[in-house]
């Protein structure tokens, strides 16, 4: 499991968009990446939600 205090990076919020497409849960995906499911579910709600989630959107929410 990924230590606390590490933020997603962009190839992260590829992951995330890649598995959202083939319809993994949001638990699924957060065992892949090691980080807890309110991480995924904060990243969605920032990235547009689960149904118009792009990493490219998320990522420039952060600027």
């Amino acid at each position: 499991m990924r230590k606390g205090g590490r933020r997603l990076t962009y190839t992260d919020r590829l992951m995330i968009e890649r598995m959202i497409a083939v319809g993994q849960s949001n638990e699924m995906i957060a065992a892949t990446l090691g980080c807890s499911g309110m991480t995924i579910y904060r990243e969605l709600r920032r990235g547009g939600g689960r149904e118009k989630y792009t990493a490219d959107y998320a990522q420039q929410q952060l600027k």
